[in-house]
């Protein structure tokens, strides 16, 4: 499998809207609107630890993503990052639109690949 990387922009898409590009090298493969995602906590929701239902609202794929906290390494605390239900073994991403981004980009590559 290639191995791509997300880089995570801000950008204005008539407002102040996050957008989120799969790129290969400078080529642009995939790019996620954040207003395409709907992001609902987890009934027993917990702040440190923070999960959500997430919706797909183009594809209408749902999945789930979490923040496995931050671990204290004696002088500094590491970040464990957001992951996604879909593939929770890929590296952790910085924001939870990245995990959701992840998500669907796998989902749409395993129903192709149906």
């Amino acid at each position: 499998e290639m191995r791509s990387r997300f880089e995570h922009e801000l950008k204005d898409l008539g407002g102040s809207q996050m957008s989120v590009s799969l790129l290969t090298g400078s080529e642009v493969i995939e790019s996620y609107r954040v207003n395409d995602f709907e992001f609902m906590q987890v009934q027993d929701f917990d702040s440190d630890n923070p999960e959500f239902e997430v919706a797909h609202l183009p594809t209408q794929k749902t999945f789930t993503v979490y923040h496995k906290g931050v671990v204290e390494t004696g002088r500094e605390s590491v970040n464990l990052g957001w992951r996604n239900s879909v593939y929770p073994w890929a590296n952790a991403f910085p924001t939870r639109e990245g995990a959701a981004a992840d998500a669907v980009r796998r989902l749409l590559k395993a129903q192709s690949a149906e």
